[in-house]
């Protein structure tokens, strides 16, 4: 794994510990928000730490699964869907190229010139 790809991988693991830390000081404002926030958080972190530590390319798709229970917390919480959506593909997408570049999973010329301006649009916002 190149190195760029596990420095991604530990700001998302270390982002999504303090998230999990975030959800347990939260129990007392809302129960059902901060139990939400700390399964999605823990099943993307043991997404994060299948790729960091065994790079088990499955591991990206337990974090997308982590990605996806947010989505559907906020669609169903009255959250714009497609706010939602952009921000919540982010993190995935980031990931996804750092992942395709250490050559863990293969990435085509498309795909990748997709990626790059999707994260270009973004980051123009």
């Amino acid at each position: 794994m190149k190195k760029g790809c596990k420095i991604w991988l530990w700001i998302i693991f270390i982002a999504r510990c303090l998230s999990i830390l975030i959800g347990f000081s939260e129990i007392s404002i809302s129960v059902e928000a901060a139990l939400f926030v700390i399964v999605g958080s823990i099943v993307e972190l043991v997404g994060i730490g299948m790729l960091l530590f065994k790079e088990k390319k499955e591991g990206f798709y337990v974090f997308v699964g982590g990605m996806a229970l947010g989505v559907l917390y906020d669609i169903a919480n009255g959250a714009d869907i497609l706010m939602s959506l952009v921000l919540a593909s982010l993190s995935p997408l980031i990931t996804y190229y750092f992942i395709c570049k250490s050559g863990m999973i293969g990435l085509d010329v498309q795909m990748e010139t997709t990626i790059y301006y999707i994260v270009e649009i973004v980051a123009s916002k």
